[in-house]
């Protein structure tokens, strides 16, 4: 480095050159910046300058200070040249859905294929609790803050306090989960569109008793729309104009509640004609709730929004979960290129 020769404080000065470096990327998201006394020496300063120096860039936010480790530009400050291109991604979902949840698997193995093909190396990132500032989570919220991701896919529904937090940083994202009312990149799945066919086939099948059973549909989280609520609203609209009775029974994600829920309903009513499973998890617990009560599916019309194992229904309608992978990491990597903010996929109706 040339010695700095200005009649300007030369704190002032290292500032400025830093600010300007980092701004147009000279030092990678987590690189580590010269030490002071590699910097003290090529200036021919002292270290106590360009430690003043450092305190200035750290306190109006382009670097980070860490003790006994030194500085490291923040990536919010790096700009994004056109046209780059993801190729280290973090994905991040929730370390607590169920070994027998079938959403993650066709999601996360179409990710994994499509970045095989497009040279994307994934991290994945399955965290405590249902925020990254939760405890626990201190090695991601660690690497986002240093920049060692160029993308981040949601693929669970993080707080929306946690998509706030990522928009400071220069790191493109895309949410592929819950709808947020935030004006963030998304790949969401048309569920009213799931729960409108489904109405089709038992208007079709002359059903007048339906019970629906379906995730949580409410939830104390702000700004994030659940899979349920959307198919419970559509149901709703749509069934009584069928002359379709219906029936709603919101049960968690899990065999174990959705078992529970079922055999409470099947203890007051057993006079019904058609059912709606929305997941397979939720499926799997109902079913098994209805032999436990001795009900026989056999001579119903059973519809289940299906996410892999399309055998625990005769009827089912596919969440297009690869394509929503695949769509995420697309998005993602073109994410500087476009104007494109959300996509929204179909249901494959399948009978």
């Amino acid at each position: 480095m040339d010695i700095i020769k200005s009649r300007d404080l030369i704190s002032t000065q290292i500032c400025d050159r830093f600010k300007d470096e980092i701004r147009k990327g000279k030092y990678a998201a987590g690189e580590r910046l010269p030490s002071f006394g590699v910097l003290a020496d090529s200036y021919g300063i002292s270290k106590s300058t360009v430690h003043e120096a450092f305190k200035q860039l750290s306190e109006e936010g382009y670097l980070f200070l860490k003790h006994g480790k030194g500085a490291y530009p923040n990536p919010a400050m790096i700009e994004r040249k056109a046209g780059k291109t993801a190729s280290d991604v973090a994905v991040i979902a929730f370390g607590i859905f169920s070994a027998n949840d079938n959403y993650m698997i066709p999601l996360l193995e179409s990710m994994h294929s499509y970045a095989e093909t497009g040279k994307i190396r994934l991290h994945f990132h399955f965290i405590r609790g249902m925020s990254i500032q939760d405890r626990g989570n201190e090695v991601l919220k660690e690497a986002i803050i240093y920049g060692r991701f160029d993308g981040i896919v949601i693929v669970s529904p993080l707080d929306t306090d946690d998509i706030k937090w990522l928009t400071k940083f220069k790191i493109p994202f895309v949410a592929a989960t819950s709808r947020y009312s935030l004006p963030v990149k998304q790949v969401l799945i048309d569920h009213a569109a799931a729960a409108n066919h489904a109405l089709d086939i038992f208007a079709a099948r002359k059903v007048r008793r339906l019970i629906v059973f379906t995730g949580p549909i409410n939830w104390e989280r702000e700004g994030i729309l659940p899979f349920a609520r959307e198919l419970h609203d559509a149901f709703v609209s749509r069934a009584d104009s069928l002359g379709i009775e219906l029936h709603t029974v919101a049960c968690d994600y899990s065999y174990h509640d959705s078992m529970v829920k079922a055999l409470t309903f099947f203890s007051a009513e057993r006079n019904f004609d058609g059912v709606f499973f929305q997941s397979d998890i939720i499926a799997k617990g109902v079913s098994a709730a209805a032999k436990k009560a001795l009900i026989d599916f056999e001579p119903l019309t059973v519809v289940n929004y299906c996410d892999l194992e399309d055998y625990l229904a005769p009827l089912n309608i596919f969440k297009p979960l690869e394509k929503v992978g695949q769509e995420a990491l697309r998005l993602l990597r073109s994410v500087s290129q476009n104007d494109e903010n959300v996509i929204v996929l179909k249901p494959e109706m399948k009978q």
